[in-house]
């Protein structure tokens, strides 16, 4: 039966960007990153820098690299990068063919359901109205360089968060801010 609605609707996918892929010949990455994450964890009382906190996203790391068979993955302050190194074998493909609207949206909802699930394992709070959720975006790389030098702006980051955050706890802002 021909569908005249839904090839329009196709159509309108396709222009949309909705089935841009990433080649299996490019590296993938993939981050995620907390969504007014710094009000969510002032609601439950907690930093960054707290044990239950740390245990929660390395766990949500752990499972979402065993979910899509990622081989790294980075975690930092509210965020998670992720990364697939080409393969040497060019039957090897990425997950869900590389599409980018299937890997933002997946990855970005299991990575939220775990880290809630992990969560609750630690004893935080998640019986809020105001639950926390990850956004996610992905890029592909031709070159081993940008791939590593995406990592490596992500650990830069938060090394400058990490410094930040020590500051603030020895000076006020105003001070901070000459």
């Amino acid at each position: 039966m021909k569908d005249d609605l839904g090839d329009r609707m196709k159509k309108l996918e396709l222009h949309w960007g909705v089935n841009h892929t990433i080649p299996n010949s490019n590296h993938l990455y993939v981050r995620v990153d907390g969504n007014n994450f710094s009000k969510w964890t002032r609601n439950v009382g907690l930093t960054f820098a707290s044990k239950a906190m740390q245990k929660a996203m390395r766990d949500a790391t752990k499972f979402t690299i065993d979910k899509f068979g990622f081989d790294v993955g980075y975690t930092q302050s509210d965020e998670t990068s992720f990364g697939s190194f080409v393969s040497a074998n060019p039957m090897t493909q990425h997950n869900f063919g590389g599409r980018i609207s299937k890997l933002t949206s997946l990855v970005a909802s299991y990575y939220t359901a775990v880290f809630m699930e992990a969560c609750s394992m630690y004893g935080i709070d998640t019986n809020l109205a105001d639950f926390p959720i990850f956004d996610a975006r992905v890029v592909g790389f031709s070159h081993d360089s940008n791939f590593q030098e995406m990592f490596y702006w992500r650990y830069l980051d938060c090394k400058r968060n990490a410094l930040n955050g020590f500051a603030r706890t020895k000076y006020s802002a105003k001070q901070l801010h000459k």
